[in-house]
């Protein structure tokens, strides 16, 4: 299901460093710096962009992963504090493990547990504190996506098949009722949730047919704040930043996807930037590599965004010899610094999962990593984001 939607998303979401803080790209062919447009508030009908100059990121497959901190780790098994997971294909075609994940304030994680039907909610140290039944796991019902949270609110997102729309649901001592998600009388399909935000973020994917074909003449795409209430949406500019200005990523896929285009809107101005990645073997072979790069938007940041990027090499004989990757690029409202690192790969590297990168109401980043035996959750090392 997740490989359908991941295909007419053109989103991004990541972050990471390797040891104190964010690092500027190793090899970076223009200067990030952003010229500071005027600032202004709340969303605008956005004016011509002004097109800034492009960066180019190298990512090296033979790069090493960078080193994050574990946090949590949540095992497989029957028990109550173990979460569920289909492994074995008799019964399930791709793995199917918890999907999404997030941090509270206190850095204790909740995750959804499909194959139990329920929400999980472990302490800082791993010890399981409980579980939220009420969820369904079948292809006749709404299917738990992802979670995030949004003012000290717990809100999950379930995708509708059948009738090609989302539901929201809140998350507390029971899982809450389904609130559609529409703006006007149109029904959304929330591609992700990206907390954590004072409102309600969802990335749209637009309507597509039931076999994730999109319909003739398309449907509404980008990002829309959603009422938690009511479900009622509105298109917003982008990621919400703290100065009132928005960071998005153009939910486009230009030249196999190693190109997106990164827009940010403050009042009145709006500047473009197109980001190339420029996929290497690397162990001093420098020859590109065509590559397909899929995003997916994780999480927003005080002052931008975090996004993650699969590579795979498009000529079978490149992606056999050099495999291809997962990726973190995080990315600011000034364009400095960018970061742009290499992740952990999962030996469970089909499993089902929508969210790999959370930001905790901790103010730490956190990565999730599918594991044969459990789910590893990696803190990112250094400060707190402020």
């Amino acid at each position: 299901m997740r490989r359908v939607l991941c295909a007419l998303l053109a989103l991004g979401a990541l972050v990471a460093c390797d040891g104190g803080g964010p690092a500027v790209p190793r090899r970076s062919t223009t200067p990030a710096q952003t010229p500071a447009p005027p600032t202004g508030t709340g969303p605008t009908t956005p004016a011509r962009a002004v097109r800034l100059p492009g960066i180019t990121v190298v990512a090296d497959l033979s790069d090493p992963v960078v080193r994050w901190r574990p946090s949590i780790f949540v095992p497989f098994g029957d028990a109550d504090d173990e979460v569920g997971a289909l492994l074995k294909k008799r019964l399930a075609s791709i793995p199917i493990v918890p999907p999404s994940f997030a941090v509270g304030s206190d850095g204790s994680v909740w995750l959804i547990d499909l194959v139990k039907r329920r929400v999980v909610h472990y302490a800082p140290d791993g010890r399981f504190l409980g579980a939220v039944g009420g969820l369904e796991f079948d292809r006749f019902s709404p299917y738990p996506q992802d979670l995030g949270f949004f003012g000290g609110r717990l809100e999950l997102v379930e995708h509708v098949h059948s009738t090609l729309q989302s539901n929201l649901r809140s998350v507390g001592a029971r899982i809450g009722p389904r609130r559609r998600v529409h703006v006007a009388s149109e029904q959304l399909v929330v591609g992700h949730l990206v907390p954590p935000q004072t409102d309600v973020l969802g990335r749209v994917t637009g309507t597509a047919g039931s076999d994730g074909t999109p319909v003739p003449g398309g449907g509404t795409a980008g990002d829309f704040l959603i009422d938690p209430t009511t479900g009622s949406a509105r298109r917003t500019d982008g990621i919400r930043l703290e100065d009132g200005t928005a960071l998005t990523i153009l939910p486009r896929l230009v030249d196999e996807g190693q190109t997106l285009a990164i827009r940010h809107v403050s009042g009145v101005a709006v500047s473009q930037r197109m980001l190339h990645v420029r996929v290497v073997p690397g162990d001093g072979e420098d020859t590109r590599l065509p590559s397909e790069v899929a995003w997916e938007t994780d999480c927003a940041l005080p002052h931008g965004f975090a996004s993650f990027a699969e590579l795979a090499p498009t000529k079978l004989t490149d992606a056999t010899r050099y495999g291809g990757g997962q990726w973190l690029l995080e990315y600011f409202d000034d364009g400095e610094p960018l970061v742009w690192e290499r992740l952990p790969d999962s030996p469970l590297d089909a499993a089902d999962i929508y969210r790999h990168i959370a930001e905790g109401l901790d103010g730490h980043v956190y990565l999730m990593v599918a594991e044969p035996d459990g789910m590893q959750i990696y803190r990112r090392p250094g400060p707190a984001l402020t």
